[in-house]
């Protein structure tokens, strides 16, 4: 999937593609925001290694949505929606035990994919219960 990135972010600019998967152990975190005035509230969750850190928001109705991440494969041309970056979207796919997290207005058109290993979705899926 890198090598596919990599061709993708050599032919047009702006785009950018961040290494394998294999950066060390990942943490993540998952917080709760204040609630706003209509009460809604969002979900920061932070994935970080020793080499890279990514902040996402997602709806407490997204977060429920971490085990479809899975079933998104990007061989099938598939990928699952899920959270944000600032206003731009995150579209999540699998290949193989790992992932990448599309980030752009959709998952052809992205502006930056970080790959990590698919163990991540598991922590979130864990930690989603404590918020």
């Amino acid at each position: 999937m890198i090598e596919r990135i990599r061709r993708v972010s050599s032919r047009r600019f702006g785009r950018i593609a961040i290494g394998s998967a294999d950066v060390g152990k990942y943490s993540v975190t998952l917080n709760r925001s204040a609630p706003d005035d209509s009460g809604a509230t969002d979900i920061q969750v932070k994935i970080q290694s020793s080499k890279r850190e990514l902040n996402l928001y997602v709806t407490p109705t997204e977060l429920l949505s971490v085990p479809e991440v899975r079933a998104a494969r990007w061989n099938d041309r598939s990928s699952h929606r899920l959270g944000a970056v600032g206003k731009m979207p995150a579209w999540w796919c699998v290949d193989g035990d790992e992932m990448d997290v599309l980030i752009g207005e959709d998952d052809e058109t992205w502006e930056i994919v970080l790959r990590m290993p698919t163990s991540v979705l598991d922590q979130i899926d864990q930690e989603r219960t404590a918020v």
